[in-house]
């Protein structure tokens, strides 16, 4: 059958509406959901696929799903198309990580659309199920070495024949969850989403007629990929490289580290994930799915924010990611925190190896972002409710985190996760109505984000405990990373934003100061015996124990000392710094009384501080120059302080301020930048004081400005930031 040729006004009015029919099925969720993390935090995802399995459109849920369930699609078309066969009424469920799922917890329903009795699409929803029956609570399993620890795993079984519910699988599934009230629930809201999909599609289809509506799906797609490749083609060709840490898991304390260098040419970019850590024996693993989901999660926000997120702006992304790798597990590897772990890690090192890549255009600089929040400790609760009956919880307090600096605006505070663009912190009220916990505090951490000419967007801060809970206390998961090694990296000189800590206050003295009057606003003003947790930890809160958890904030973008001192001022005044941290890291010097600038002694300090870059660096490799030639500031931009200036028929790298040269494009900037060495303490003084991770600071050494900020091992190669 031929397709109809579709107008440019008629493809944008029905573009939207099936961006509607994702978003209704997101509403639809949500609104049967009795789960805060689908009501309340959004994780979850919807989206439509053509009949085979390409995505027509996908919601603003989570975005590493978009792709994986392309592939589950086709898997289904494959395996399950002769047997046991794919009929109206139909619904398959599936998670196994090893097919096309993340893990486990995300149960994902397909639903095939038929009309008049021909397959013309499918739908596609996600929900986190609150517990998929593994060794520990909540879909991630800390303690398992394998992934028949984790939970049941589906690989495409119909939950759903001809409209008929499989109530013997339904049942199954309810009996080996440790909350089959709220897990009913979700799996009932996600037949709901499929039924909002299939009967949106097919009124569509009434109103378009079957022929554009194929037309329409193809157009979508092509015109994601053609805008795409277009905005490609404006930016300069070249490599660009980051790498990132994962400190240990609750197996050992083995540094993992995921590596990446996304080339660009022409109209494609290529993820190379060589030299990322074997895989691990615990749960923090992703597979392919998972790191190729990350990546989507950052380019979609990143360089498609104004197209639909579909098939076409996967189309010019290739891939290469070795087979064992801790983005690439091999079966029976476990991977039930490959979301916030492997996957997590990809999304991490992606975005800010494009955010180099953007700021290498002036054209596209605007859209380059320092690291948002980069770690999701969220405590993942299970114990005896209020009225004695088994729960499951998330408190998905994540979405606290900093958002970014950009290259001329601050980050978001509390902001959360680029690739969960709709995602909402939980209301507190919802929790504690579900939830055995009481609140002492949701705030902003001082000094929490990272340093810049725009600094990163500040972190929250959860403080609860056990309240109302028949039973002698709560189990507690804390799944994330970050608490030792720095994740929320800066771009172009800023720095990144402090660690994860995690604390719990046992046997603390809470009854005692609320009886007397006084209602505590944290641990600083409660006795008890303080423990300091790692970002993956288990623990059991008692009645009067107390958890903090700090959240990460946002990287930095720019040298600190070109920050206005307007913007310093009305941070120390909002409490967002400190005036030490003022001081410290942007050179402005603060009355102590009443907060006004002192302007002399803020020259000398920020001069001071040019001096210590000078005097303290080092250069790997000698015979830099300051250019005479050509004025600093030709050529291209290489972030926001160096140029790939034209000398001739060579090209050599300079700063954009003093002209000083670093020497050619093949060649690392950073090994003719002056260099020096620094415990992470330097970013912030509350940061995790260990010896396996420092600070590397790359400056001019024309003009002392601050070029690179970078988090590594201490006997580790410098990045590559830009390449050619």
């Amino acid at each position: 059958m031929a397709r109809a040729k579709i107008d440019p006004i008629t493809l944008e009015i029905a573009m939207h509406r099936l961006w509607q029919v994702t978003e209704e099925m997101g509403i639809t969720l949500s609104r049967t959901s009795g789960s805060v993390v689908t009501i309340d935090s959004r994780d979850y995802m919807t989206a439509i696929y053509d009949a085979q399995g390409n995505c027509i459109m996908s919601g603003c849920g989570v975005l590493y799903h978009t792709l994986a369930f392309a592939d589950a699609v086709k898997f289904l078309i494959k395996e399950r198309g002769e047997d046991p066969g794919i009929f109206e009424g139909d619904i398959f469920i599936l998670n196994d990580p090893y097919v096309a799922a993340l893990h486990q917890a995300d149960m994902a329903f397909f639903t095939p659309i038929f009309y008049k009795k021909r397959l013309i699409g499918w739908s596609a929803t996600m929900t986190h199920l609150l517990d998929i029956g593994g060794i520990d609570p909540g879909g991630i399993s800390l303690r398992a070495t394998e992934v028949y620890q984790e939970g049941i795993r589906f690989r495409g079984a119909k939950l759903m024949e001809r409209g008929k519910l499989s109530s013997e699988l339904f049942e199954f599934i309810l009996n080996s969850v440790r909350d089959p009230g709220m897990v009913g629930l979700e799996l009932k809201a996600q037949m709901a989403a499929g039924e909002t999909a299939r009967r949106r599609v097919v009124e569509f289809i009434e109103e378009y007629g079957l022929r554009s509506y194929k037309s329409i799906g193809e157009q979508v797609i092509n015109y994601a990929e053609d805008k795409l490749r277009a905005r490609l083609r404006e930016i300069p060709d070249g490599s660009w490289s980051s790498t990132i840490y994962q400190e240990g898991d609750l197996v050992s304390d083995r540094i993992y580290q995921v590596s990446l260098t996304v080339t660009k040419k022409d109209d494609g970019l290529l993820f190379d994930f060589t030299g990322t850590s074997p895989q691990s024996t615990s749960c923090i693993n992703c597979t392919t799915y998972g790191a190729k989901g990350g990546v989507f999660g950052a380019v979609a926000p990143l360089l498609a924010f104004d197209v639909p997120w579909n098939q076409g702006v996967f189309s010019p992304l290739s891939f290469v990611i070795p087979k064992g790798t801790l983005v690439s597990a091999e079966f029976p590897a476990p991977c039930s925190m490959a979301t916030i772990g492997g996957a997590f890690l990809a999304a991490n090192v992606a975005l800010i190896a494009i955010s180099n890549m953007l700021t290498c255009s002036e054209k596209h600089k605007t859209e380059a972002t320092a690291q948002w929040s980069p770690s999701s400790p969220n405590p993942i609760l299970s114990g005896l409710n209020k009225d004695g009956r088994n729960f499951v919880s998330i408190i998905m307090e994540a979405l606290c985190g900093g958002g970014g600096a950009k290259c001329y605006e601050d980050g978001v505070d509390v902001a959360g996760k680029p690739w969960t663009p709709e995602a909402t912190h939980p209301n507190v009220e919802s929790l504690e109505l579900q939830l055995p916990i009481l609140y002492l505090n949701r705030r902003i951490v001082p000094d929490s984000a990272g340093a810049g000419m725009f600094r990163g967007g500040m972190a929250g801060e959860l403080c609860i405990k056990p309240y109302d809970s028949p039973g002698e206390g709560l189990s507690t998961s804390l799944v994330g990373m970050g608490s030792e090694a720095l994740l929320g990296f800066g771009i172009s000189g800023g720095y990144p934003a402090h660690n994860v800590k995690l604390r719990v206050l046992k046997n603390s003295n809470h009854a005692q100061r609320i009886g007397a009057g006084f209602v505590p606003r944290g641990l600083e003003e409660l006795e008890g015996e303080k423990l300091v947790l790692p970002a993956m930890a288990q623990v059991v809160l008692g009645q009067d124990d107390i958890l903090s958890v700090q959240y990460n904030g946002g990287g930095g973008y720019g040298d600190p000392l070109d920050r206005p001192v307007e913007r310093v001022l009305a941070d120390v005044a909002n409490g967002f710094i400190s005036r030490e941290f003022a001081t410290d890291k942007y050179g402005v010097v603060v009355d102590a009384v009443n907060n006004n600038l002192l302007e002399g002694e803020t020259e000398a300090r920020r001069r001071k501080i040019s001096q210590e870059r000078l005097a303290s660096g080092r250069q790997m490799t000698p015979g830099g120059s300051t250019s005479q030639d050509s004025p600093p500031c030709c050529g291209h931009p290489l972030g926001e302080y160096l140029t790939l200036d034209s000398d001739g028929n060579e090209g050599r790298i300079c700063c954009r301020k003093c002209g000083y040269v670093f020497g050619p494009p093949e060649r690392n900037f950073k090994e003719s930048a002056l260099m020096a060495q620094y415990p992470l303490t330097r970013a912030a003084p509350g940061n995790s004081k260990t010896k396996r991770f420092v600070i590397r600071e790359f400056c001019c050494p024309g003009c002392a400005t601050m070029l690179e900020v970078e988090v590594a091992r201490p006997d580790s190669a410098f990045v590559r930031s830009f390449g050619t």
